[in-house]
This record gives C-alpha cells, sequence and structure tokens, in this order.
C-alpha cells in the first residue's frame, strides 16, 4: 500500500506535465488554425446527393440522403466509415436530419402516412412523433437535442421543448421557433413578437425569455447556445448585410464585416462554424477562416465547401458542399487529428511502469 501512495503522486505528476505539453502544443495549433483532412460521405444510391447535419464527440454523424431516383429523404446516421445507415420515417417518403446529442438520439422532421411534417426524436431504434399529443392538425420540425434528451423547435408555428415523454408549448410573440438547446436546456431561437413584422433572435433561460439584440438591422436568429451561453446565429445589419453574429457577455458581436453569411454551430471551446459568401466557415479567437482555405494541400481542388452545419469539441466538422461538382456531405477532421495527442499521454503508462520498476529495484 505504501508503495501504492507513494508512486500514485509521481504518475499523477508526471499526467500534469505531458498534460501541460499537450494543452501547450494544442493552444499553438489553435493560435494557427489547423489543417483539415475532409472525408466524403457519399450516398447509398444512384443520382442522388447527400448533407450532413451535426455529429457529437464521439465522431457519430447524422444528415439526410436525398434519392433522385425515387424523389425520397432520408435520415443517415453513422460515422461515414462506410457505415450509414438510412433510419426510415414515419411512415411517409421524407425524413430530414437536424441534430444529435452523445447518445446518438437524433432529430428533425419526418412525413407521417398522411403526408403531414412531424417533429421526431430518433431513440432507440425508433421515431417517436413529437407532435402525437397535440390536438388536431400539427406540423412542425424538431431543431436541437441536449445531452439529456430534451429538444426543442417548433409546431404549428410555435417553440416547443420535449422533455420527460411530454411536448409543451412556449409561447414566445406571435410564432416563434426554437432552434437550439444546450445541455443546461436554455433554448435559443427566432420570433416574430407582436405587434411586429421581423424575426428577432430570442433566449428563454430559467423560463424568461429575453429577445438579443440585432446587429443594427431587423431581422435574426440565433440557431445555436454552447454550455457556456455563448449563441450564435445570424442578423441583419442597418445597411442590409445579412452577417453571421456571436453573442457573449451580454454583447452582439459580427464575426464578418460585410458580405452575407451565418454562425450555425458553436461548441464549448467557442469555435464556430457556419457560412459566408457561400463558402464553408470556421471562426476562434476572432478570426474567421474560409475552411476552403484550411483543407491539407493534397485535397485541393476536389471540393468546394459551401457550408459548415455542426462540429464537436474535438473540432471535427461537418456540413455539405460539392465534390467534383456533386452535392455530397463531409466530415473535415483536424490534422493531426486529437487522437494523436492520446498517443503523447499514453506515455504516462510508459512512465509508470519505469516508476515501478525503479521501486522494485531499489526495494
Amino acid at each position: 500500500m505504501k508503495q501504492t501512495s507513494t508512486t500514485l503522486p509521481g504518475l499523477l505528476a508526471v499526467a500534469a506535465l505531458l498534460g501541460c505539453a499537450a494543452q501547450t502544443a494544442l493552444a499553438a495549433q489553435d493560435t494557427d488554425t489547423p489543417r483539415y483532412r475532409v472525408f466524403n460521405l457519399g450516398t447509398l444510391a444512384p443520382r442522388s446527393t447527400s448533407s450532413a447535419a451535426d455529429i457529437n464527440d464521439a465522431g457519430l454523424i447524422t444528415g439526410t440522403m436525398a434519392n433522385g431516383t425515387t424523389h425520397t429523404r432520408e435520415i443517415f446516421l453513422g460515422t461515414g466509415r462506410n457505415d450509414l445507415s438510412l433510419l426510415g420515417t414515419l411512415g411517409g417518403g421524407l425524413s430530414v436530419a437536424s441534430a444529435l446529442n452523445g447518445r446518438g438520439e437524433v432529430v428533425g422532421w419526418s412525413t407521417n402516412a398522411d403526408g403531414v411534417r412531424r417533429p421526431t426524436l430518433y431513440s432507440r431504434g425508433s421515431f417517436i412523433d413529437l407532435a402525437a399529443g397535440v390536438a388536431g392538425y400539427a406540423n412542425g420540425v424538431a431543431n436541437a437535442v441536449n445531452a439529456s434528451g430534451q429538444v426543442t423547435g417548433q409546431i404549428n408555428g410555435q417553440t416547443f421543448i420535449y422533455a420527460g415523454g411530454t411536448t409543451r408549448a412556449v409561447a414566445v410573440g406571435n410564432t416563434s421557433e426554437g432552434l437550439g438547446i444546450n445541455d443546461r436546456g436554455v433554448v435559443v431561437g427566432g420570433a416574430v413578437m407582436a405587434g411586429d413584422v421581423v424575426r428577432r433572435p430570442f433566449m428563454i433561460d430559467g423560463g424568461k425569455t429575453t429577445l438579443l439584440p440585432s446587429l443594427g438591422g431587423t431581422f435574426g436568429q440565433a440557431l445555436a447556445v454552447n454550455n457556456a451561453g455563448q449563441v450564435v446565429g445570424y442578423s441583419y445589419t442597418a445597411g442590409g448585410e445579412l452577417l453571421p453574429f456571436l453573442y457573449s457577455g451580454g454583447k452582439m458581436t459580427a464575426l464578418a464585416s460585410s458580405g452575407f453569411g451565418e454562425a450555425r454551430d458553436i461548441n464549448d471551446q467557442g469555435w464556430i462554424v457556419g457560412s459566408r459568401n457561400l463558402s464553408a466557415y470556421l471562426w476562434h479567437d476572432g478570426v474567421g477562416r474560409d475552411l476552403n482555405a484550411l483543407v491539407a494541400p493534397d485535397q485541393a481542388g476536389r471540393w468546394a465547401l459551401l457550408s459548415a452545419q455542426g462540429i464537436n469539441d474535438s473540432g471535427a466538422i461537418v456540413g455539405y458542399g460539392l465534390f467534383h461538382g456533386y452535392l455530397r456531405g463531409f466530415v473535415a477532421t483536424p490534422v493531426p487529428e486529437p487522437g494523436s495527442w492520446a498517443l503523447m499521454l499514453a506515455g504516462v503508462g510508459i512512465v509508470g511502469v519505469a516508476v515501478r520498476r525503479r521501486r522494485a529495484d531499489a526495494g
């Protein structure tokens, strides 16, 4: 026991040193935006297209496959390494993915047997119709899901929150739509308020609804919120340009000075993805980069990356673009991939063995 107790602090110290080294290396990588390798998610049928919507921290990807022969669309799920599977529908010919969580639960919408678009949650191998308890006609979409399975979206033009097996409406203005939700249950989206005709970004936190400021114009939406409460989306300026924004610490900041674009997602490190002027974009530390310019040199010219839709905490990005002129979903991973740092941290085990051997020799 004494040997174990004296060995553990040494191992922890070594782990701390290696951890600091890894953090230093990653910090350097943050300063110099990494290159990305882009993987083509392909299609599952001839004359088809694909688009990726989200990626979780385990590398699971969801998106939508559009079949050009049958004119159907279906949600897919997989890592993109030749393992994509179609999930089906609620009985109609269409299903579209919006997001997924760490448990691999997917949200989006699907048409039912009557052809009505219904907000859906795919969990444990089957679809759940989130509008099943709504009386009368119910048309809607689920847009985001958090770690505990809470979902937000809109039904019949009004925000809803699904939790604990129950869907409840949340009135925000005349019409509204929940577009993002974090693990604390904070919801963001866009709403048209009473007496108004334009859409404004909003946040619901602890039951309190707050309208977020704009970039000077009269239209905007909040699309995602991370666990630090940072919000991203898009807003018009007073000059009529549609720009991506970051709302953090009570301050609204434009992520571009001109053109048009949107910020689609933000991870817990504050890295943001979206699009600007018809190109997929990545922002971090206040700097925006065209993702096309960050593709590994040997892949240059193959892709025209149009929009980045999601990013996980390892910096892997998904979205859609043109691959040799064909619309395809993609996953882009940093070079070197985050797993390379795990190899360095594996040195802890090697050092631990050496420590035990030295102690055994000394004993």
